[in-house]
């Protein structure tokens, strides 16, 4: 008698072996990493708002679900800190189902996680770091901490390696629709997607 051995786990299940951050200390382009949260916000279907950079301050990336364009932001928003990642995890739960688009739960969050951790995916693609193998990133930036915050909620806490990956794939095969945002944050301070 033969055994069979067990389905694969899905995709997201299948934990990726971690690997440093490749840019060694090297900091990103703030203009790249926002363009990627509004390209990728639209690419999963998601309303794109708008971003905002300021020299030594960082930016910040606003979104819409549901059709619904969030309220416009400016660079003032980048002297308010940030909600601590557990409230976006509240409002995920709070918002879901009626203001997903009719997604799952599930996917609901990976559709946003892949959002939040598209912007250091743009990072490493801005910066010609290619990736020879799937892997994830343990970072611990305020976006990749909203990312295991949600996935955390839904039970899906091995999934963060697959959404950067999907982000990852999203972005280079759109790469010159990030370049496009990516210079009009540059050159504006902000875009609108």
């Amino acid at each position: 008698m033969s055994r069979q051995s067990p389905p694969a786990p899905p995709p997201w299940r299948q934990r990726m072996p971690s690997a440093p951050w490749p840019l060694d200390g090297r900091q990103g382009s703030t203009a790249h990493h926002e363009a990627g949260h509004l390209v990728t916000a639209r690419l999963v279907g998601f309303t794109p708002g708008n971003a905002v950079a300021s020299q030594g301050k960082g930016g910040r990336a606003m979104i819409g679900i549901d059709g619904n364009a969030p309220d416009p932001i400016t660079t003032d928003e980048l002297d308010r800190p940030m909600p601590p990642p557990e409230i976006y995890a509240e409002v995920f739960d709070q918002t879901w189902p009626g203001s997903w688009g009719g997604r799952s739960y599930q996917q609901a969050a990976f559709d946003y996680c892949t959002v939040v951790v598209a912007g250091r995916q743009a990072e490493l693609i801005n910066a010609g770091v290619e990736i020879a193998k799937p892997c994830a990133f343990p970072l611990w930036d305020h976006d990749h901490l909203v990312a295991i915050a949600i996935l955390n909620r839904v039970g899906e806490n091995a999934a963060l390696g697959w959404c950067q990956a999907r982000a990852r794939e999203l972005l280079a095969a759109n790469w010159d629709e990030v370049e496009q945002q990516a210079e009009k944050i540059a050159r504006d301070s902000k875009a609108t997607a």
